[in-house]
């Protein structure tokens, strides 16, 4: 399992790892994993990346305690 800011979206980041990957992360609407207030970057660039499947993929709000808000994920 990987989990981290790709800096890519996930279509490119499964695209580049190739067959058997399982790439997950935030809906976008749901709460952003690199919230900002200002420019033109997703706020969604912080996947899951699995051989197996993603049950579930949140994110914790620590309120700017960091740049980047953990992302949770459950997994089989």
């Amino acid at each position: 399992m990987l989990l981290g800011d790709f800096n890519t979206d996930r279509h490119v980041l499964a695209g580049a790892l190739g067959e058997g990957h399982v790439v997950s992360g935030p809906r976008p609407g749901a709460l952003p994993a690199r919230p900002r207030t200002t420019g033109s970057k997703s706020q969604y660039t912080d996947h899951v990346v699995v051989h197996g499947a993603v049950l579930r993929v949140s994110v914790e709000d620590v309120r700017g305690l960091s740049d980047h808000n953990p992302v949770k994920a459950t997994v089989l």
